[in-house]
């Protein structure tokens, strides 16, 4: 999918068509750490507390991923300023 748009309502319809796609797949965004939070709430509203895989700092010395439910994730980053570029992960079944 790449980086989810700009506006709010432009990242929900795509959310929306993710999910009305009748092919089980998993889906990969990009998602810069000033803009998690709001996506991953927005993420949360259309499809509920699905789990999810985050990736930050993917190939690089501060690489971590996280393994959870989109709450967990909103929690943690509410809590700790993100900080790198984030890959989110999850299948649609």
């Amino acid at each position: 999918v790449g980086y989810p748009p700009h506006k709010s309502g432009n990242r929900k319809k795509l959310f929306d068509s993710i999910k009305a796609e009748p092919v089980k797949a998993t889906i990969i965004m990009l998602e810069a750490p000033h803009k998690l939070v709001r996506t991953l709430v927005e993420l949360q509203e259309v499809m509920g507390d699905i789990h999810l895989v985050l990736c930050r700092e993917l190939t690089k010395i501060h690489e971590e991923v996280r393994r959870e439910t989109i709450s967990q994730s909103i929690t943690h980053f509410e809590k700790t300023t993100p900080k790198g570029e984030f890959t989110i992960l999850f299948h649609l079944s």
